[in-house]
């Protein structure tokens, strides 16, 4: 199955996690991500209290490694939505100049005055 794209992850469904947390070995506990109905916007806000007492997610040592997979979804996720978000700005950029970066032939700058 293949890995759900980490730039939507807060679009996922509770499908598309119980798949993640397939791919990150974590079968034990997909019954009660299931029942918690944990959809993607969810697991980005997941915390360690979350996990112990609303999804029952024990031992501790598999809940800190649950954490840290977490934490690394987290970490790709806003870097790829960083990325989108820079591309978006280009491509405004480019719209604004009609893919010149400038206007009229001549860079926007304020002219030099110094004496």
């Amino acid at each position: 199955m293949a890995p759900p794209a980490t730039q939507n992850v807060e679009r996922w469904g509770a499908g598309e996690v119980q798949t993640w947390l397939e791919q990150e070995g974590f079968y034990a506990f997909k019954e009660g991500f299931e029942l918690g109905a944990v959809d993607g916007d969810g697991l980005l806000k997941l915390s360690e209290t979350d996990l112990r007492n609303v999804l029952g997610v024990e031992p501790a040592a598999e809940r800190e490694r649950l954490l840290g997979c977490l934490r690394e979804l987290w970490a790709d996720w806003s870097e790829s939505k960083a990325d989108a978000d820079m591309l978006q700005d280009q491509d405004s950029v480019r719209e604004a100049t009609n893919g010149h970066g400038e206007e009229n032939g001549h860079m926007n700058e304020e002219p030099d005055n110094s004496p």
